[in-house]
């Protein structure tokens, strides 16, 4: 792949993530087409938005932590996230709860919408479960029985 020029100082709007980093340095390196096939890459490469080739944004973004992680408290117990534009969802596997937030309005993530907006909250809670599903996406466990906890949807 050629080389694309990045103007000194380029800037992008386009939201991007961590998981972009790695197809980004193998795109420069020219180890793109290393992969092994099938082996999954989050994320893509990010230079074309740096050369404003290139926009996307209503790109989705996810983030899926099916599992405890560090210490015990609020955000530790297993969630799926997503960015969609404007709006960000979250899930929690153990309450299951949503919170919905308008991060063009409401940055600090204050105010949840998830009661007062459930026209969209389903529709991104439905889109958010799809594309886990989609993309093969390990649900958390009951330690107990070993069964999978998928998300539950409003209303179900």
């Amino acid at each position: 792949q050629a080389a694309l020029p990045i103007a000194p100082g380029a800037r992008s709007a386009q939201p991007i993530i961590s998981e972009d980093l790695f197809p980004t340095v193998l795109g420069i390196a020219g180890a793109a087409d290393k992969i092994p096939a099938g082996y999954p890459v989050d994320g893509r490469d990010i230079r074309p938005y740096l050369a404003q080739r290139d926009s996307d944004p209503e790109r989705p973004l996810y983030f899926h932590y099916p599992h405890v992680w560090g210490p015990h408290g609020p955000g530790y117990e297993p969630h799926s996230a997503a960015v969609f534009g404007k709006w960000k969802l979250i899930y929690f596997y153990t309450s299951k709860a949503f919170e919905l937030y308008d991060l063009s309005a409401d940055l600090g993530e204050e105010h949840n919408l998830a009661t007062t907006e459930p026209t969209q909250l389903r529709e991104l809670a439905v889109r958010m479960d799809h594309d886990l599903r989609a993309m093969g996406a390990q649900w958390p466990t009951d330690r107990a029985t070993g069964k999978e906890l998928p998300m539950v949807l409003p209303g179900s």
